[in-house]
């Protein structure tokens, strides 16, 4: 994976061993900017390990262990439109200076299995989790660190007209990341 800025992580969605066809509904929100176009998340759902409960469409994303409640973690759904077939994709976690950022601040990225779908109570224990693909440092007012890397750096082929899902897992024994979906938290850039 490999942040838009100078920071490198592994390829975060090249991992990923299955592909689901992007639905006949809207394209995920996205904008030109000055390093490409910017991919949002199509679905922000938080995820509550001890209990395998999804809460599908959040409007923040959470990373927390207390160690007196379930540990809760995020996962980010993308839609890669058809039009970035043949280009290069980067992953990219940016907060503002809103956000919540205590303990470690860190977060195990991964990839996942398969996509929620909406709301359950009975998402597999282990958040259908796949390939570690890295661990990163949040930063209030801008991107996020590498801390760890897995596997090839840099850019990776756009999955084009797939959707692809993530796991964000908190570190150490007290973490918390929390953002904003609608101004911050993960992307992905289109280069």
């Amino acid at each position: 994976m490999k942040f838009a800025t100078a920071a490198a992580l592994v390829p975060f969605l090249a991992a990923f061993t299955s592909a689901v066809p992007t639905p006949q509904n809207s394209p995920p929100p996205h904008r030109d900017s000055n390093n490409g176009t910017i991919i949002y998340p199509y679905a922000t759902s938080t995820y509550a390990v001890w209990s395998g409960a999804i809460n599908y469409g959040t409007n923040y994303g959470l990373v927390q262990k207390t160690q007196t409640s379930s540990d809760i973690s995020t996962l980010v759904t993308f839609d890669f439109p058809a039009s970035t077939a043949g280009r290069k994709c980067a992953f990219n976690f940016r907060l503002t200076n809103s956000a919540t950022v205590t303990g470690t601040g860190q977060a195990d990225v991964f990839t996942s299995l398969d996509n929620p779908k909406g709301s359950t109570t009975d998402w597999p224990q282990g958040n259908l989790r796949d390939q570690n693909a890295g661990r990163i440092q949040a930063v209030k007012g801008g991107p996020a660190t590498l801390v760890m890397a897995f596997g090839n750096q840099g850019p990776f082929d756009c999955p084009a007209g797939h959707r692809y899902t993530g796991e964000l897992v908190p570190t150490g024994d007290y973490d918390e990341i929390r953002w904003d979906v609608y101004t911050e938290g993960p992307e992905i850039i289109v280069y």
